[in-house]
C-alpha cells in the first residue's frame, strides 16, 4: 500500500506540474487573442462592435474554464490529502495553482469590463 501511495503520489504530482503548464499557456493563450481582438477594434471603428462581442464571448468561454478549473482544483485538493495519509508525508499545497486561478479571474474581469467600455462607449 505505502508503495502503491508513492507511485501514485509521485504520478499527481507531474499531473499537477502538467495542469499547471497547461493552465498558464492556456491564459498566455487568451491574452494574445484578446490582445488581438483590441487591436483590430481600436483600428478599424466600423467593425469595433463585432470585435468587442467575440472578444465578449472569448471571455465567456473563458469563465467555464476557470469555473472548471476551480472543480479540478478541489478534486486534486482532496487526492493529495489522501495521499499524504496513505504515505505519511506532508501534504501537497495547491495554493499555487489556486493563486493563479484567482489572479486570472480577476484580470478576466477587469478585461470584460473594458471590453464592455468599448463596447458601449466608443461604438
Amino acid at each position: 500500500m505505502f508503495i502503491n501511495g508513492i507511485k501514485e503520489l509521485d504520478h499527481q504530482i507531474s499531473l499537477y506540474q502538467f495542469y499547471i503548464g497547461c493552465y498558464i499557456k492556456g491564459l498566455i493563450s487568451y491574452m494574445v487573442v484578446d490582445g488581438a481582438l483590441l487591436k483590430f477594434a481600436l483600428d478599424e471603428r466600423n467593425f469595433r462592435y463585432i470585435f468587442s462581442i467575440a472578444a465578449l464571448l472569448v471571455s465567456i468561454t473563458a469563465l467555464f474554464i476557470i469555473n472548471y478549473s476551480l472543480f479540478h482544483l478541489k478534486k486534486m485538493k482532496k487526492t493529495f490529502q489522501r495521499l499524504a495519509k496513505i504515505t505519511e508525508t506532508e501534504e501537497i499545497s495547491t495554493q499555487p495553482f489556486q493563486i493563479l486561478i484567482v489572479s486570472s479571474l480577476i484580470f478576466l474581469l477587469i478585461t470584460i469590463v473594458g471590453w464592455f467600455y468599448i463596447l458601449i462607449q466608443l461604438t
